[in-house]
């Protein structure tokens, strides 16, 4: 990934090495794998795409019926949107471990 945006990962050293606080490890880490993520179709991009729903229901309601209170807002939008994420492994699991038993 590195080599196929090679700008955009300047970019993002960039902003990392000029936090005005340093960074821990774990931040780092964080914010590496999060740059990787959004750059590739994976689950992080599907999740981040779809909590976008909510804000869109949100705005829909404040045109549709701006007389609504913020909190009758939240609560029509929140059971207008759910979302449930899964993940499977694939290869984690090695034949004969107690995880791959248990599915």
């Amino acid at each position: 990934l590195v080599d196929y945006f090679r700008d955009e990962f300047v970019n993002f050293a960039w902003r990392m090495h000029g936090m005005t606080e340093q960074p821990t490890e774990q931040q780092v880490q964080f914010e590496l794998r999060r740059w990787a993520s959004l750059r590739m179709q994976t689950l992080w991009r599907t999740v981040d795409g779809m909590t976008k729903g909510h804000k869109a229901l949100d705005v829909l309601l404040r045109l549709q019926r701006p007389n609504l209170t913020e909190q009758v807002r939240d609560s029509i939008c929140r059971d207008k949107f759910q979302c449930l994420v899964a993940m499977q492994l694939y290869g984690e699991f090695k034949v004969g471990s107690p995880e791959l038993e248990a599915a």
